[in-house]
């Protein structure tokens, strides 16, 4: 299974890299795609696309089996996550394709554009941080497609966020020491 893994990496963090290595470690999963959001996603500092993505490489030499997808980047307009899924899964066709998100996120799941559709045609793995008992949620609010969620239970939480280290650079310990030295070598987030 190709599992993908969206969001801003407004720098990738710590805790990405650790959901990413999580995933990874998965029986099910056999690669992992990052993806970042284009240029045109509408977020306060977003950094450019090329700084993002250089220093998602270097996360990526780190871990076995990861890549970048640049699909959200090439695209002219925000693609929802299904539009992206979709895609994806047309340039791998031999491949089930899953989508990462936190269970923090699931209780939102509902409000995304066409979820029923994402969430049948798609797997769902669900990093359960111990915020909420997903299984009983996912039961619940989707049964129709329940089969398609995997539920990742023994991930420890990480209090460690992208915006955090923007509003303090000084956090350097939120990085791998290598991204730290990207950003300060391009003088990135001042």
């Amino acid at each position: 299974m190709l599992a993908l893994f969206g969001g801003a990496f407004n720098p990738p963090t710590i805790a990405h890299y650790e959901v990413a290595k999580h995933v990874l470690e998965l029986p099910e999963v056999t690669s992992l795609l990052f993806v970042p959001v284009g240029d045109h996603y509408k977020k306060a500092g977003l950094i450019p696309a090329n700084h993002r993505v250089n220093m998602l490489e270097i996360m990526t030499s780190k871990l076995p089996n990861a890549s970048i997808s640049k699909v959200e980047i090439e695209a002219n307009h925000p693609l929802k996550t299904l539009e992206t899924l979709e895609i994806i899964q047309s340039k791998y066709l031999e491949e089930n394709i899953a989508f990462v998100m936190g269970a923090d996120n699931l209780c939102g799941l509902t409000n995304w554009y066409k979820y029923e559709q994402l969430v049948k045609r798609f797997k769902i793995i669900i990093v359960n941080r111990g915020e909420l008992d997903v299984n009983s949620y996912i039961k619940m609010n989707f049964p129709f497609a329940s089969d398609n969620f995997v539920v990742a239970c023994d991930f420890e939480k990480i209090n460690i966020s992208s915006s955090e280290y923007r509003a303090d650079l000084t956090k350097e310990d939120f990085l791998l020491m290598d991204v730290e030295k990207y950003i300060k070598k391009h003088g990135l987030y001042r």
